[in-house]
């Protein structure tokens, strides 16, 4: 089973060890259920954290950070 899900509102919080920003923003994700025995088996989430990142303004860092040798 799959379930989408969209969620909009204001960042007023800290996320991501982010602080708050104040900027709205809009987002959406997909789960995905296995079931087993009519209970919930598993749970895979996918969100879109990147657009989510952008639309508040906060840094986005693609791969590991460098270290200083």
């Amino acid at each position: 089973m799959a379930a989408r899900r969209s969620a909009s509102g204001t960042n007023t919080g800290p996320w991501g060890g982010q602080e708050p920003t104040g900027n709205s923003m809009t987002f959406s994700g997909v789960n995905l259920f296995r079931f087993h025995a009519g209970k919930v088996a598993e749970i895979w989430n996918h969100r879109d954290d990147l657009g989510l990142m952008q639309q508040l303004g906060t840094p986005v860092f693609a791969g590991a950070p460098t270290q200083a040798r």
